[in-house]
């Protein structure tokens, strides 16, 4: 409770402090008195209401005595948003108080009510235990946080501490504002939830080929692996860790972590076909993944490691924290109970032999077990290796390497600098260790024997490393390989001439693996040689291409009737037998052995249905009567899941995404669905006998087969939830789907072969499967492979159709049923072993499980094909060769293809050709001509030639008709005749007779007439007698003789005559009159025509035009002109003989047409033309001018005139004939044209102008104004308004026509200032909220359109100093904005550093430094690194050595964004724990106790520092409970140290009893030890031990000591050098115990000195 005081009349202190209180808190104001009066309190909220009487409270004194009133107590705030309230206290001298009396007011005071913090709490209500949760906010400057815990004692001064609180509690937090001192608290309940506990994964290493099933457990709301898989399951064969994170009920979650090793031979190739000749490299791979194996740890933060780091390794996320620890490092450990260290953090891997390389980062040089690999179990302390430095001023300066705690290698390598990043490796391997720092190597040499599992965790840093990066680790591989080549690399590069099976051993120490690989060499040879034989004899053409290694069936395990043979994940087979009492046959070679897998139960008299391999490698087994079986290590140990009662039972096993399907026959007949852990199936369907399901490429599942009420077909789409019939038509036996979407089932017997396309809805009938050797047998089983389609009844078929045609394999030989062996249990199904069941493939191998052991065949011919150049397909072609123009060469090539690999050959075959005969010329010729057949063949070899003239000769010269051939006979005998060449010889025709003429001109082209020549002859023409050019008979088309040479020739041999006859044409001249055309005339100054006209008689139509023109007498006066003859002559016309008959030619005068021009007018008010003008028509252009002009009618109004002819008239122009039309002149309106002025403006918020500005043209000057103004588009806001027309119109202005030009009108926007208002702000506080002002706002606006954008330079963190405010960014279509920046002041933030207390026990060493420090008032995310200086202490405690109290006060630090103050704390130094050690006695039974107590002895243990045993003050004595009576052997005999008298000041005494053993009387030799030697390696002496010379029979512990008790010597089998750490020690008294057994079998305990000389 607060109090305020006031007196009246007498003395009251008054509490003047008291002018702030806490929201909610009471304060009382007190009134003091000493006469009667009336008072009261008012309180004025400061908000203009005025003063207010408080609570309506008035008091009157009961008298004048003096008195103390106090009035009731009074809480803020008195209105929420009120916080600052004035109290007054008014009185009056008397008994009452009167409205408006005169009263005496006395101002009290005026108090701040302060608003309490928040006391933010923020964790969540439920957490799981282990997690760490923020319990806060982010702290307030200045204010102060304390958190409490009703659990235990936890405290912090956080404002959000992070805790993992490992049960149900509850935290309250207390936040107070220091300026004002008002707190507020608030708590959070926290419910812890237990992890789910996991401990079900184990270390496994798995060999040869075995896929690994990998078991979460039980009882787990979710599981999620590192692979991803959300199953409780996984099945891998990849060697590397493997995470499983499980989830319980309270979403709480664990991790559990197994490292699987596999050890395999496996071979990245599968089986490969080469060419021959071609070589493949094989590739083995040991451990699976191998490459993928190192574990590699990136951290994700660069801070010191106090703060949260996650891990993210190749195999899952790990968080790991230091919970704050100062100067600890992190481990990587195993997952169970490996370490007890509190500082070491579990992230669940496990480390062997192998790499291990770390980056890690010196914050101050020193790095101590800077890295280091522990045992699989025990504590830190039991590592097996580390590596580090220690600071110069131990006993270890430099790096070191250490084997249990001792220095295996050292070196003289400075620690590593402050701030520098630094690299340690360590290669380990089971013989070997070599150890680098940089590139600098520290230890190379022997393991250290004792490593001898050095598996577990990797530990980095400790003190002063702070950040790492890259720890990684890579496993050591070490693997032996043997090929079937002897070979012994990893990697073999083979060249196989045939196909051949490479077999590989790989082995890791004890295990051996083996597997095997096929490559098929594909040999492409066509066996044909190359030849030269005959034409058209027929060739058989065969090409070898076959490379299987098993073209034809393989039996294994004969005699055994097996039903079922399916594959797994790893490519093993498993193969079900039919017969009682056998166990499941597997084999990992491909088929090429098998074994049975002993560990199936005994079926008895019970057999193997179904088989199934479902998507985790796990491996399914159904018998009838016994239900299903499981194996999870594929094949060596199998469970029983579920029984489907007596029957044949599981028929058939499907297995999908999360879901399995069964057919059961049997009492349990139907559909039985599983999903999830597929441990336990329901029934879907039941009441009828399903044998087989499948599962198409849309998902959709079909199963199918007898009722007792008939055939049943079943489809569900729903992953067999649910299932629903589709048909009642087929009795399924099988059914499967193919990868295209097609359905296909069988009914049994020789019953057909159906398809669906569409999903189950129909199905279509298309083979009757009546196949070849297929008997009654039932179909069995369809496999879909390699695009072919493969069936079983009795026989193997396939089809590559789709089931259309089907072709028989290689067919099957059966053992009689005389000589069939069964093996045990007879031949249960009566077949005598004539049949196949179930079929599988691996890699081309198809496999069938049959009545007779397991068959198998490689199908790799069936996926080969050979194509011929011919387009044949085959290995075997039929061709007859014959040679083709223009070689006489064949060549075949046939090429073979399997899939990507492919290859060909060819075949040539030299045939010989027809001979050919050559002709040096036409082989028909004229009379008199020759030729020469040459005959040619090829080859070039040809043993002869005979032509059919009996000629023996290459070649033949021939002058007569007929028929010419040869015939060659080649060197092997083959005889060609050529084809018949014809000689054709013509006879000659006899000269034409000659037909010359003569002829008139008449110009057309004039020839004489054709020579008609004999029947079958044609004639030519020459130009000459003789020899000359090609020509044509006589012809020409002028005056003229002509003449050519004609020769006969026969059309059908083309010979010509031996001789040509002349041939004559003459052409005469032509008689013609020409007579001029009369009434050729032309207009008085018109130009003369271009011609002067005539006719020609007889007429020239067709012939050539004449040459020449007529003229006329010269002249241009009106009248006639004689037109005469000029040069149209005979003279110029050869072909023609003129007769000239002339005319006259006249000039006429010229008529005209004088048009008024129409349109002529002029403005209203303007003068008249000069002339009206006209035109004429035609022109008279270059004539002379007219004579007159026109005129118009009088008038000056506006209208039309006419315009008259006045004396423009015939009479005054006598070279022409004057024909006037007229036209009107007319008087118009004005023109004008308004113009709006541009950039008529004004500013935003100004007033419009009075009026609108504008320009007239033409110009008005002399005229009347204009009537009429302009106006705007109305608007007031900025952009550009159209100014229009108004009232100024031509309807105003009746003397002139008014076109109007507008404009635009344009309200421009106004200037605008904001300006930002300056703030002020402390150092790491938040930026304040920047405001501003406007300037220049019109028409009412209150603020932009959007608001401006305030910014700084500064954020939370920036340092003290000036910032500017930055506006921008605000936007309006009014305004031009403008911007002044305003100014931010950062000032700096009170810091208050205090030193933490420290409490050490005595240590003997001078004390420096402190324990750290506290930051109170550190600006949010900052910390002691940033600030500048280097933090160190003063203080008392400065040098402190001996027990007290001292003060630490811290120093040393500065930053220009803090005002800094330092606190002091203690320092307090306690006793140290000092053991006076009674040393051991052995004495011989009967030794007085006095002598025990004369030879006591005894030793200080952890004296410290340089301190010696003059620290200890006072008197030693000591007690026994020993008697001389007391039996040899007894126990629990001792001496005490009695330490009642001693006393030290830095030390606490405690006493340590000493054993006092008793020996019976020694008969034999005593005990002997040396009491000195020489250890300078002269072979004499150099060592010291205990002697055993019979008396001694075994030693217990030979231990030798310094005379100050320092422990230099343990090794009870060994021998004392002199040295201790590997150092020779001084020359020197030590003190030696042994404990040994005598030959009395009698524990003895005996002392003694020895004496080192160097």
């Amino acid at each position: 409770m607060l109090f305020a005081k006031v007196g009246v009349g007498q003395s009251l202190t008054s509490n003047a402090a008291l002018n702030t209180i806490c929201s909610g808190d009471n304060f009382n104001i007190q009134m003091s008195f000493n006469q009667r009066i009336t008072f009261f309190l008012e309180y004025n909220l400061n908000d203009g209401s005025g003063w207010n009487v408080y609570n309506n409270l008035s008091v009157t004194s009961s008298n004048a005595n003096p008195s103390l009133y106090t009035f009731p107590a009074i809480s803020l705030p008195l209105v929420s948003s009120v916080s600052i309230v004035d109290f007054r206290i008014r009185y009056s001298i008397g008994t009452t108080y009167l409205a408006g009396s005169s009263t005496t007011t006395l101002i009290l005071l005026s108090i701040t009510d302060n608003p309490l913090p928040n006391a933010t709490v923020a964790a969540p209500s439920t957490i799981c235990n282990g997690a760490l949760v923020s319990l806060g906010a982010t702290a307030v400057s200045g204010n102060t946080y304390s958190w409490s815990s009703n659990v235990g004692t936890y405290s912090s001064t956080n404002s959000n501490p992070s805790v993992s609180p490992s049960s149900t509690q509850t935290y309250t937090l207390t936040e107070t504002i220091t300026a004002t001192g008002c707190y507020n608290s608030n708590n959070i309940a926290i419910t812890v939830n237990a992890l789910p506990v996991i401990n079900s994964l184990m270390d496994t290493t798995k060999v040869c080929g075995t896929k690994t099933i990998l078991d979460a457990g039980s009882g787990y709301s979710s599981y999620l692996w590192s692979n991803g898989s959300t199953a409780r399951y996984i099945s891998t064969d990849v060697s590397q860790n493997y995470f499983v994170t499980v989830t319980n009920s309270s979403s709480c979650s664990s991790i559990d972590s197994t490292f699987l090793s596999i050890v395999d031979a496996k071979l990245f190739n599968s089986d490969t076909t080469i060419l021959a000749g071609a070589s493949v490299n094989i590739n083995a791979h040991g451990i699976l993944n191998s490459a993928d194996r190192a574990v590699l740890y990136n951290f994700t933060n660069a801070n010191a490691l106090n703060d949260f780091v996650t891990l993210t390794t190749s195999s899952g996320t790990v968080s790991i924290t230091t919970n704050g620890e100062t100067g600890k490092g992190v481990e990587l450990v195993r997952a169970n109970n490996c370490c007890s260290d509190a500082e070491m953090k579990t992230t669940r891997e496990d480390f062997g032999y192998g790499t291990y390389e770390v980056d890690a980062y010196s914050a101050s040089g020193i790095a101590d077990q800077s890295f280091g690999i522990m045992e699989q179990s025990g504590s830190w302390l039991n590592r097996v290796l580390n590596i580090g430095t220690r600071p110069a001023s131990t006993d270890n300066p430099g790096w070191e390497v250490y084997f249990k705690g001792i220095s295996i290698a050292s070196s003289g390598i400075s620690p590593v600098s402050n701030s520098t990043w630094y690299k340690i490796k360590v290669y380990i391997t089971p013989t070997t260790l070599k150890v680098w720092l940089n590139s600098t190597v520290l230890f190379d040499g022997a393991l250290p024997s004792a490593i001898t599992n050095p598996k577990g965790a990797i530990r980095v840093g400790a003190y002063d490393v702070s950040r790492y990066d890259n720890i990684k680790y890579t496993p050591l591989q070490e693997l032996s390989y043997l090929w079937s080549t002897s070979e012994t690399n990893q990697n073999i590069t083979v060249t196989p001439t045939a196909t051949s099976t490479y077999q590989l051993k790989v082995t890791d120490q004890t295990t051996t693996c083996n597997t095997s690989v096929d490559i098929r060499v594909l040999k492409i040879n066509i066996t044909n040689a190359d030849a030269s034989i005959c034409n058209n004899t027929t060739q058989t053409l065969y090409i070898d291409s076959a490379f299987s290694k098993y073209a034809n069936w393989q039996t294994k395990k004969p005699g055994i009737e097996f039903y079922n043979i399916k594959k797994d994940l790893n490519g093993n087979l498993y193969a079900l037998p039919s017969l009682n009492n056998q166990k499941i046959f597997k084999s990992i070679d491909r088929g090429e052995t098998w074994n049975q897998m002993a560990g199936f139960p005994s079926l008895g008299d019970k057999n193997f249905m179904a088989l199934g391999v479902d998507q985790n490698n796990v491996i399914y087994a159904s018998t009838n009567n016994n239900g299903i079986y499981k194996s999870l290590d594929e094949g060596v140990t199998w469970t029983q899941l579920q029984d489907f009662g007596f029957g044949c039972g599981p028929m058939d096993i499907l297995f999908g995404n999360n879901f399995s399907i069964l057919t059961v026959k049997g009492s349990n007949r139907g559909i039985w669905s599983s999903t999830g852990d597929l441990f336990s199936w329901q029934k879907k369907v039941g009441g009828f006998d399903p044998n087989t399901v499948t599962q198409d490429i849309n998902g959709n599942l079909y199963a199918g087969g007898n009722s007792a009420g008939g055939k049943e077909l079943y489809k569900s789409s729903d992953a067999g939830a649910t299932w629903s019939k589709i048909s009642s038509l087929y009795g399924v036996q099988i059914i499967r789907a193919d990868s295209n979407g097609k359905v296909f089932l069988t009914e049994g017997g020789n019953n057909p072969l159906f398809v669906s396309s569409n999903q189950g809805t129909s199905f279509t009938q298309i083979n009757t499967l009546s196949l070849p050797n297929s008997g009654i047998s039932y179909p069995e089983d369809i496999l879909f492979t390699n695009n072919k389609m493969f069936i079983t009844k009795g026989q193997v078929y396939y089809s590559k159709d789709d089931g259309v045609n089907f072709t028989q394999l290689d067919k099957i030989t059966f053992p009689t049923a005389g000589t069939f062996n069964y093996g045990p249990g007879g031949a249960p199904s009566g077949n005598y072993g004539d049949s196949t069941n179930r079929m599988e493939m691996i890699g081309n191998r198809l496999f069938v499980a049959s009545l007779d052991g397991i068959k198998f065949i490689d199908i790799d011919n069936l996926i080969t094909t050979v194509t011929w150049s011919t387009g044949q397909v085959g290995n075997k072609i039929e061709v007859n060769p014959i040679s083709t123009s223009p070689g006489n060469t064949v060549t075949y090539s046939a090429t073979v293809s399997y899939g990507a690999v492919s290859g060909s050959d060819q075949v040539t075959f030299t045939l010989p050709t027809k001979p050919t005969i050559t002709a040096s010329g036409a082989t028909t010729f004229c009379q008199g001509g020759t030729v020469t057949l040459t005959a040619n063949s090829s080859p070039a070899g040809v043993y002869s030639y005979t032509w059919q003239t009996g000629a023996i000769t290459q070649g033949i010269t021939v002058t007569s008709a007929g028929s010419y051939s040869v015939t060659a006979v080649n060197s092997i005998g083959c005889s060609e005749t050529s084809t018949p060449t014809i000689i054709t010889v013509n006879d000659l025709p006899a000269a034409p007779i000659a037909n010359s003429v003569s002829l008139n001109y008449n110009g057309l082209q004039q020839t004489t007439p054709d020579l008609i020549p004999p029947s079958g002859q044609s004639i030519s023409w020459f130009t000459l007698p003789a020899g000359g050019v090609n020509s044509s008979k006589p012809q020409g088309i002028n005056v003229g003789t002509y003449n050519s040479y004609a020769n006969a020739i026969i059309d059908a041999t083309g010979c010509i005559s031996s001789s040509r006859t002349l041939v004559f044409l003459t052409i005469n001249k032509k008689s013609i009159t020409i007579t001029v055309d009369p009434n050729q005339t032309k207009v008085y100054g018109a130009a003369n025509p271009s011609t002067y006209t005539y006719g020609v008689s007889p007429s020239l139509t067709g012939l050539a035009a004449l040459n020449g023109t007529l003229t006329r007498v010269s002249g241009e006066a009106v009248g006639p002109y004689a037109i005469e003859q000029n040069d149209l002559t005979t003279e110029n016309n050869p072909n023609y003989t003129i007769n000239y008959i002339g005319n006259n030619f006249t000039i006429t005068k010229k008529s005209i047409t004088i048009t008024a021009t129409a349109g002529q007018s002029k403005v209203y008010g303007a003068v008249d033309p000069s002339t009206y003008v006209y035109t004429v028509s035609p022109s008279i252009t270059g004539l002379a001018s007219l004579t007159g002009s026109l005129i118009r009618a009088v008038g000056e109004t506006v209208g039309p005139y006419a315009i008259e002819q006045n004396d423009l008239t015939t009479a005054n122009n006598p070279n022409y004939t004057i024909n006037y039309i007229g036209n009107n002149f007319t008087i118009t309106k004005k023109s004008l044209t308004i113009t709006v002025d541009p950039n008529q403006t004004k500013v935003y918020g100004t007033a419009n102008p009075l009026t609108y500005t504008y320009g007239v043209s033409p110009s008005l000057a002399g005229l009347a104004a204009l009537n009429g103004t302009l106006t705007r588009v109305s608007g007031e806001t900025v952009g550009p308004y159209a100014i229009e027309q108004n009232d100024l119109t031509t309807a105003n202005n009746p003397n002139y026509t008014i076109s109007y030009v507008g404009n635009n009108f344009t309200i421009t926007k106004k200037s605008l200032t904001i300006t930002a208002d300056n703030k002020t702000k402390f150092y790491g506080a938040a930026n304040p909220i920047f405001t501003y002002t406007y300037s220049g706002l019109v028409n009412g606006d209150l603020a932009t359109f959007t608001w401006p954008t305030i910014i700084t330079t500064a954020d939370q963190n920036s340092p003290a100093g000036t910032y500017p405010i930055i506006p921008s960014a605000a936007t309006d279509p009014n305004y031009t904005i403008t911007y002044v920046n305003g100014i931010l002041i950062v000032t700096k933030t009170a810091l208050t550093i205090t030193a933490k207390p420290h409490t050490i026990l005595y240590n003997g060493t001078n004390y420096s430094g402190g324990n750290g420090v506290i930051l109170t008032g550190m600006a949010t995310g900052e910390s002691i690194s940033n600030l500048t200086g280097t933090l160190n202490y003063k203080g008392t405690s400065q040098g402190a050595i001996n027990v007290g109290t001292y003060t630490i006060i811290p120093d040393g630090l500065s930053s220009p964004n803090y005002n800094i103050n330092y606190v002091g704390d203690a320092l307090e130094i306690k006793k140290a724990t000092l053991k006076i050690i009674a040393g051991n006695q052995i004495v011989n039974f009967g030794t007085p106790t006095s002598k025990i107590l004369t030879d006591a002895t005894f030793t200080y243990a952890s004296l410290l520092g340089g301190d010696n045993a003059s620290v200890i003050t006072g008197s030693l004595s000591y007690s026994t409970n020993y008697t001389p009576l007391t039996s040899p052997g007894s126990t629990g005999i001792y001496i005490e140290p009695i330490i009642t008298g001693l006393s030290a000041a830095n030390y606490e005494l405690i006493a340590e009893k000493g054993n006092i053993t008793i020996t019976a009387l020694l008969t034999s030799p005593a005990f002997q030890m040396p009491n000195a030697f020489t250890p300078n390696s002269d072979g004499h002496n150099d060592t010291f031990k205990i002697i055993q010379n019979g008396y001694v029979t075994s030693i217990i512990s030979f231990r030798i000591f310094t005379k100050s008790g320092k422990l230099i010597f343990n090794d009870k089998d060994g021998a004392w050098d002199g040295r201790y750490a590997g150092v020779m020690l001084d020359s020197d008294v030590y003190i030696w115990i042994a404990d040994f057994m005598n030959k009395n079998n009698v524990q003895e305990h005996l002392t003694g000195t020895v004496l080192l000389l160097k």
